[in-house]
C-alpha cells in the first residue's frame, strides 16, 4: 500500500508538472494583423504532448502504470454510473471564454476568422485522433459501462479548449493559462471521480487536445498562404441604382 501511495503521489507530481510547463511554453507564431510563416519550432512544442502521449500508450502494456490506474480508481468515492453535465460543458469553458472577452473588447491575439480556423483544424485532429484510437484500443470503463474507455474525449476536448486560450491570451497575462488549464484539469477530476476513465485515459486526453492545437497553430500559416496567397488585385462591390432599382456593381482591378 505505500509502494502504491508513492506511486500515485509521484504521477501527480510528474502530471500537474507537466500540464504547468504546458501552460507556460510560448508556441506563438502569428501576430493580430497577418498570418506569417514561423520558423520550425516542432521539437518544443511536441516535448509536453509527447511526454502525456508517452505515458498513455505505456499504460496499455505496463502492468504498473495500470495498478496504478487502479489504484486512483479504488481512492475516489465518486459515483458510480453518474449521469451529470458538469463536464460536458466545462470542456468547452475555454473557448467560450475567449470569444466573450473577445466581445466585450479583451481582444484576442488573433482575428475572428484566422482563430476560428484555427479551432476548427485543432477540433478536427483531435475528434480524429480520439475516434481512432477508441476504435482500435478496447478498455472498458472503470464502470464497466463500455469499451471506449481509452483515451478520455472530455479531457482531449478540454486541453485542446485550454491550449486554444493560451495561445490567444497567454501574452496578456499567466491567469488565462491558469484559468484555462484548471478548467481542463478539473474536467478530467471529473472523469476519474465518476470512474468513468482511468488515470491514463484522461492523461492520454490531455496529451491529444495539447499536441492538436499547437499543431494547427503551426500548420495554418503555410495553409492560409496556400489557399489564401497574397495579391495586390483589388475586388470591389458598390450599390448601384438601376432602372428604378438598386443593384449591384462590381469591379475586379487586376495589378501586375
Amino acid at each position: 500500500m505505500r509502494i502504491c501511495r508513492r506511486k500515485l503521489l509521484l504521477a501527480i507530481l510528474i502530471v500537474g508538472n507537466i500540464f504547468t510547463a504546458s501552460a507556460q511554453l510560448d508556441t506563438s507564431v502569428l501576430d493580430s494583423n497577418k498570418v506569417t510563416v514561423a520558423k520550425p519550432k516542432f521539437l518544443r512544442q511536441l516535448v509536453v504532448p509527447a511526454a502525456l502521449l508517452g505515458y498513455g500508450t505505456l499504460s496499455l502494456g505496463s502492468g504498473s502504470l495500470r495498478q496504478l490506474d487502479r489504484y486512483i480508481n479504488n481512492s475516489t468515492i465518486g459515483q458510480h454510473g453518474y449521469s451529470g453535465s458538469v463536464d460536458d460543458y466545462l470542456r468547452y469553458g475555454p473557448i467560450a471564454a475567449v470569444y466573450g472577452l473577445d466581445i466585450i473588447g479583451v481582444k484576442a491575439k488573433h482575428h475572428f476568422i484566422d482563430r476560428s480556423a484555427m479551432l476548427l483544424i485543432s477540433m478536427a485532429i483531435t475528434s480524429s485522433a480520439v475516434t481512432f484510437t477508441k476504435n482500435n484500443i478496447y478498455r472498458m470503463r472503470p464502470d464497466r459501462s463500455g469499451t471506449s474507455s481509452f483515451p478520455s474525449s472530455h479531457t482531449a476536448m478540454a486541453f485542446m479548449a485550454a491550449e486554444f486560450m493560451r495561445q490567444e491570451y497567454g501574452k496578456r497575462s499567466v491567469w488565462f493559462n491558469i484559468v484555462g488549464y484548471s478548467a481542463a484539469t478539473f474536467t478530467d477530476v471529473l472523469r476519474m471521480y465518476h470512474h468513468i476513465h482511468w488515470f491514463s485515459d484522461v492523461v492520454m486526453g490531455a496529451g491529444y487536445g495539447i499536441l492538436a492545437t499547437r499543431l494547427a497553430y503551426l500548420v495554418y500559416p503555410y495553409l492560409r498562404n496556400v489557399f489564401l496567397p497574397k495579391k495586390n488585385d483589388s475586388f470591389v462591390v458598390l450599390p448601384t441604382p438601376y432602372d428604378g432599382h438598386l443593384g449591384f456593381s462590381i469591379k475586379y482591378t487586376f495589378k501586375q
